[in-house]
């Protein structure tokens, strides 16, 4: 088990990238909770920050990345994001 975390951790195999990206998805069925669009904005998120979390780890995975983009354009379109106009 140790094993798998140090994986998952050091990104040293597609196994465990591929895992990565799941994970930074993951968060985003949460945050589509009416409740997170306050969080945002209490946070001060900005559409970059949301962005550099994610599309490094979900960009080699193309259906991934497509799902993380429409999530993304959603949630800009909604307000939950603090950008400049």
């Amino acid at each position: 088990m140790q094993t798998l975390i140090e994986d998952y951790e050091s990104q040293r195999n597609p196994e465990s990238q591929f895992v990565k990206a799941i994970d930074k998805i993951e968060v985003i069925f949460e945050i589509l909770d009416e409740n997170y669009r306050e969080v945002f904005k209490i946070n001060k998120t900005t559409t970059e920050q949301s962005n550099k979390s994610k599309y490094p780890y979900v960009n080699d995975y193309s259906y991934i990345k497509r799902f993380t983009e429409v999530v993304s354009a959603h949630l800009t379109e909604q307000g939950y994001f603090i950008d400049k106009p």
